[in-house]
């Protein structure tokens, strides 16, 4: 979280505030069972994360409004938020029983995040160049999934991955908020999100083989 409180502020040369965060998250889970009569193997991959992630220039807060610390030519002012997250999960598990193989993989990712640009309400800001307010939601998720199961008899299989995603991106400029600029005012909110979840299962059985696969 970045900001700019509500006390009276000299400030010239131009403006910055940014919020920043960068995650690179991997999960795995393995399971193996091996048996002359029954093999039963379950993995779990679990992931659960919750972020906000600021940047504002606060309620009332006065930004180059002093005649000696005016806006001097080309300054701008800059509040930006920006959030950028890889994750990989993965889950596997293998069974080889000699009459029945049994067994089962999930994977699961559970994303809540907020990012918020803001020029708070009642603040007066004055730029010669620019003002932006943007916010920036980037995430990609691969999920994956996978069993192979083999029995003599009867095989049986099943693999699940599930992805729960809540995101909240805003950029604002607050109510009686006053913003003089002599060229751009530009109010930005973006959210990309790129998912590719595989699932996969192999069962094979002298008698029987049975599998199945859901992504959500």
């Amino acid at each position: 979280r970045a900001a700019l409180d509500d006390s009276p502020t000299r400030l010239a040369c131009g403006v910055r505030i940014s919020a920043r965060a960068l995650d690179d998250i991997k999960t795995a889970a393995a399971a193996g069972a091996g048996s002359q009569q029954f093999a039963i193997a379950a993995s779990a991959a679990v992931t659960t994360m919750t972020s906000d992630v600021d940047a504002g220039i606060g309620a009332g807060a006065l930004v180059n409004q002093e005649t000696e610390f005016a806006a001097e030519v080309d300054q701008s002012v800059v509040v930006d938020a920006d959030h950028t997250m890889t994750m990989l999960g993965v889950g596997g598990a293998l069974a080889i029983g000699g009459k029945v193989g049994v067994g089962a993989s999930v994977d699961v990712e559970l994303i809540d995040r907020h990012v918020g640009a803001a020029i708070g309400a009642g603040a007066r800001v004055n730029a010669r160049d620019d003002v932006t307010v943007e916010a920036t939601d980037s995430i990609s998720v691969t999920a994956t999934a996978a069993i192979a199961y083999t029995g003599g008899g009867i095989a049986v299989d099943g693999s699940v991955g599930v992805l729960d995603y809540d995101n909240e991106v805003l950029a604002t400029i607050g109510a009686n908020a006053v913003v003089d600029v002599q060229d751009d005012i530009t109010v930005n909110a973006d959210a990309a999100l790129d998912v590719l979840m595989i699932e996969a299962g192999v069962a094979g059985g002298g008698n029987a083989g049975f599998g199945g696969s859901v992504g959500v």
